[in-house]
């Protein structure tokens, strides 16, 4: 995303070492590189010792465990779980389970093809996922423009998107079906239009959630407004089953 104007104070990384952000440590901020380069120096790099080199593949999958994620975080320091640190005396004190050569290989390669295989079952729940999606969408704009009467006698909508509907359908503008309601948000700078309130507060960002999860209702908001703000303000409060219609997202319907 940008590109640091000097390396000074930057650590080199070989194949086989463990890379460890101290500041994302707690998050799983690190791993056993497979490529040689460059880190920053917000980054810690460790070489196991010779002899060991075999056990990197282990070790990757070690720390960044479940199990390990748990030491990672009692021994980073901080006050907010997103500011821990990770100094490099509190990793290297941490305890490391050390199986035998013969059975680290063997975890190694059964941690591998349990992967593989899960990847390779994901990608397609994947695809199968997107191909029910489009089937979804397509029986969506049938139903919506022709009904559910496969046999009924179609006529030309006159609108390009909508094709051909049913003769006995009208095509009013949507102006003289609904009401359009728009407000402006109470303002930011007055504490008690958005502390200890109830009324859910539709955002940009509660519109955009649809695309993720393909829900249809938003019954969740990330902000509430008071009956204050809304008595000092254009703001009006709608009934559940609205449309919400963002000018820059996606079409929802509030479920609250």
């Amino acid at each position: 995303m940008f590109k640091a104007e000097s390396y000074v104070g930057y650590k080199l990384c070989w194949p086989g070492d463990l890379v460890v952000n101290s500041l994302w440590a707690w998050g799983r901020g690190l791993g056993v590189s497979k490529h040689h380069g460059i880190v920053s120096s917000a980054y810690g790099v460790y070489r196991l010792r010779p002899g060991l080199e075999d056990y990197a593949g282990f070790i990757h999958h070690l720390v960044r465990s479940s199990p390990f994620h748990w030491e990672l975080q009692v021994r980073s320091k901080g006050i907010w779980i997103s500011r821990l640190q990770l100094t490099d005396d509190a990793f290297l004190s941490a305890p490391f389970p050390l199986p035998p050569p013969a059975d680290q290989a063997a975890i190694v390669r059964f941690l591998d093809h349990m992967d593989r295989h899960i990847r390779r079952y994901v990608s397609a729940r994947r695809r199968l996922i997107a191909l029910l999606g489009e089937q979804k969408a397509a029986v969506i704009r049938r139903t919506v423009t022709c009904g559910l009467d496969t046999a009924a006698n179609l006529k030309p909508s006159g609108v390009e998107w909508m094709g051909d509907l049913p003769a006995h359908w009208s095509v009013p503008r949507i102006k003289t079906v609904c009401r359009v309601d728009t407000g402006h948000t109470p303002s930011r700078k007055v504490a008690a239009y958005w502390e200890d309130c109830t009324i859910p507060w539709f955002t940009l960002a509660d519109v955009h959630q649809l695309r993720g999860d393909c829900r249809t209702y938003v019954f969740e908001t990330s902000e509430c407004v008071s009956e204050l703000g809304i008595a000092n303000s254009s703001a009006r409060t709608l009934p559940a089953g609205t449309v919400i219609l963002s000018r820059t997202a996606s079409v929802g319907f509030s479920g609250t």
